[in-house]
């Protein structure tokens, strides 16, 4: 009785000629009479009346609705009463499954979800486990797999860091000859063997110093569950910012030990730094373009004081500052002084208010053109084929 006369409920009640009517009981002793039309749907339309003075067992009888009583929603359809119609919204369950579903709730993404064979982990999972155990820290798999696709990266800078958790990726290990490292020669070329190899030392340090430049103590970076699922000392999943630049990092080392098999070339790691360090400042810049954008499209609402949602500025503050009022993005000096080592030039001013809305052309399509981003980048000249391939992308000025 309790569970049925909660309030708020809708309820039904019979006039001298037994025509139904119904009432909405909004808090525990006020009912209000329901006009109802062809639809179900009920309007309040008279002064309430004292729920104490009915007898629940009684006068009321319980209505079966189509949906849920939400606070501040419109009210659910009214089927009719409980014993009088069918099917009933709610009590419904699929065969084999103890899940119960409401008949209102249903769609086709949900019917998809209850109909479909339940998945299970990739395999890849038990695999890292074992190979990871001696650790001693626990992997919450779940976590990882959902920190898939950063705010900053690509889904090409991501795809080699998905193929090697998935234990994809084509190593010498995996051939009937060749399997020493084709960077340090001296052991057999894994998946986990990379995560360690020597020759990637120099690498490791400069993203080691950029996720210290964006606040993380350089004690937590673990030799390989960072590297590898992006996850510190402790277990804990590093923020979006720290993983995108790993996945980045994997992006360009993978890159770059493909062509010392295939093409003959040497591997340098001062270049494939400087490429990391250069894909890393263009993807800051992509989003703060992107900022930009959404703020001059909104710039005229809420009466001229558009913002940009706290939720942004707390996301990207590992990086820097970003102004609410503008959409402009501040960089931290320390990030733009381990760039500028690398030969990235980052002609970086303070946060301004831009006074005319960005184009839709990215920044670097028209380089004589003075930028509306508080920071631009400059591709400096890099003798590697990644970063000859990566200056060809950016087009030719229109004539």
């Amino acid at each position: 009785r309790n569970r049925i006369w909660q309030t708020p409920f809708i309820c039904g009640w019979s006039d001298l000629n037994d025509k139904p009517i119904y009432g909405l009981a909004s808090d525990p002793d006020k009912l209000y009479e329901l006009h109802v039309n062809e639809s179900g749907i009920g309007t309040t339309v008279s002064s309430p009346y004292a729920l104490s003075e009915r007898n629940f067992e009684k006068d009321l009888q319980q209505v079966s609705l189509w949906g849920r009583i939400k606070e501040g929603a419109p009210l659910p359809p009214i089927i009719g009463y409980a014993p009088q119609s069918y099917p009933h919204d709610d009590g419904w369950s699929v065969k084999g499954s103890e899940q119960h579903i409401r008949l209102s709730s249903l769609s086709v993404h949900r019917l998809t979800l209850i109909f479909s064979p339940a998945s299970k982990p990739p395999n890849a999972e038990a695999a890292w486990n074992v190979r990871l155990d001696h650790w001693g820290i626990a992997i919450d798999w779940p976590v990882i797999w959902s920190s898939i696709g950063t705010f900053l990266t690509t889904p090409a800078d991501e795809k080699t860091w998905f193929k090697l958790i998935h234990r994809g990726l084509m190593v010498n290990g995996k051939e009937a000859q060749e399997k020493s490292c084709r960077l340090c020669g001296f052991h057999t070329e894994s998946q986990l063997h990379i995560l360690n190899c020597p020759r990637l030392t120099y690498i490791k340090a400069f993203v080691t110093y950029m996720m210290e430049a964006m606040g993380t103590d350089p004690r937590e970076v673990h030799t390989e569950l960072t590297w590898l699922l992006g996850i510190d000392s402790k277990g804990k999943l590093l923020p979006a910012t720290h993983l995108a630049i790993l996945r980045i990092y994997w992006k360009h080392v993978y890159a770059a030990m493909v062509r010392v098999k295939y093409d003959g070339d040497v591997f340098s790691a001062s270049v494939i730094t400087q490429n990391i360090a250069r894909s890393f400042y263009s993807r800051i810049l992509a989003y703060q373009h992107v900022r930009l954008l959404h703020f001059f499209k909104r710039r005229f609402s809420h009466h001229g004081k558009y913002k940009l949602p706290q939720t942004e500025a707390t996301k990207v503050a590992p990086i820097g500052t970003l102004r609410l009022v503008d959409g402009s993005l501040e960089v931290k000096q320390r990030i733009i002084s381990l760039l500028q080592q690398q030969n990235v030039a980052c002609d970086h001013t303070n946060a301004h208010s831009p006074t005319a809305p960005p184009s839709n052309r990215r920044p670097y399509d028209d380089p004589s053109q003075p930028s509306l981003l508080p920071s631009t980048l400059r591709l400096a000249a890099s003798p590697s084929k990644s970063g000859a391939r990566e200056a060809s992308r950016v087009p030719a000025r229109r004539q």
